[in-house]
């Protein structure tokens, strides 16, 4: 429910254009694609770059070219009373003990990302991590350093500055590229978010009611219809915070709203008109006080302004489509998580992801 909220807010698509929101939007794709957002790389700082590491036997430890497996899980990586040696192998069950069950998710993630890349070819550069980063860095403001950016502000994600390079810029390009083949913008999509956005609105106040009782619900939309005092003491007492503390006030609401049901009793009521109990596609209710019409905006000319929403449509596609192809890649990649006993992932019922050929 709390989704109508967030397309009702103005310009959606500006929001998401926002790069620093590298760790942000870059957060939120890694909360659904990389687990926690609190992760960390692997210890041999592997790179999201289409190259993807050799399959080894469960009970081995992957290991560098041309170095034996043995060998690679005795390498000495610290001392203790100078002499005697802490392998690299120790630190791993060490890490594995504490983290693995989260850290596993991660890296399983990564690989289905890294493999769905090799297929097609793609190879995310340091070179473009680093452009990418420069701009995450300027969107913050002028004279802002690489220090400070990493001290002030991904400081507060948890995040070190190879942790945001490798965890969020680098599978984000590298979903971005398998992504990008898919959006298309027609002339149509454009015409609908410049009317979404410049055309008639309807101001209202909302309240939403979860599939609860029936008699409960009705009780509510005959206090809330009495009266305006009536609608705004209902509104005050629904379960969404964000309409609650307003009485029910919401962001108007515009034409091609992804509730349709919400935008066409929005369109039908006169100002001083309550709506019936309506039930939407998410199986709640709401209800709508109509409060006033907003006539569309006429000093904007849609050719005035076409270039920057197709950029725009095509941004808001974009962050829309990449959990939903991640989702067909774990569909298809089937992982499983043996360090969780209680791992027991269901894929969604989800189109098959064309891009990934079989066997991959």
């Amino acid at each position: 429910m709390r989704k109508w909220l967030a397309v009702l807010r103005p310009n959606p698509w500006l929001t998401r254009r926002l790069l620093m929101l590298g760790v942000l939007a870059g957060v939120a794709v890694g909360a659904f694609c990389w687990g926690h957002y609190g992760a960390v790389s692997s210890a041999d700082g592997q790179q999201l770059s289409g190259r993807t590491t050799p399959t080894a036997p469960a009970n081995q430890v992957t290991s560098t070219p041309g170095v034996r497996t043995d060998e690679y899980s005795r390498r000495v990586v610290g001392y203790v009373y100078d002499n005697i040696p802490v392998m690299r192998e120790e630190l791993g069950e060490y890490l594995i003990a504490r983290f693995g069950k989260e850290r596993l998710d991660f890296l399983i993630n990564r690989k289905i990302v890294e493999m769905a890349c090799k297929s097609q070819g793609i190879v995310i550069t340091d070179a473009q991590v680093d452009a990418q980063l420069s701009e995450a860095v300027k969107s913050v403001g002028n004279g802002v350093t690489l220090q400070s950016f990493e001290s002030h502000v991904l400081k507060k994600f948890n995040k070190t500055l190879y942790e945001f390079r490798e965890d969020v810029i680098r599978p984000k390009l590298a979903m971005t590229a398998l992504v990008k083949p898919l959006i298309k913008v027609t002339p149509l999509d454009v015409e609908k978010e410049f009317e979404s956005r410049y055309g008639p609105k309807v101001q209202c106040r909302l309240i939403v009611l979860q599939d609860g009782d029936k008699h409960v619900n009705e009780r509510i939309w005959q206090e809330a219809s009495a009266s305006e005092a009536g609608f705004r003491a209902q509104a005050a007492k629904q379960f969404i915070p964000e309409l609650r503390s307003h009485e029910g006030e919401c962001p108007p609401i515009f034409k091609h709203c992804p509730e349709k049901a919400l935008e066409d009793t929005a369109f039908r009521l006169q100002p001083g008109q309550t709506s019936g109990l309506i039930q939407a596609t998410d199986k709640t209710w709401f209800i709508l006080r109509c409060e006033k019409h907003i006539p569309a905006d006429q000093t904007v000319r849609l050719e005035d302004v076409r270039m920057k929403l197709t950029q725009e449509v095509y941004d808001g596609m974009l962050t829309t489509e990449i959990p939903r192809f991640f989702q067909r890649l774990r569909e298809q990649a089937r992982p499983r998580n043996l360090l969780d006993p209680n791992s027991s992932y269901t894929p969604p019922n989800l189109a098959p992801v064309k891009m990934i050929s079989p066997g991959h």
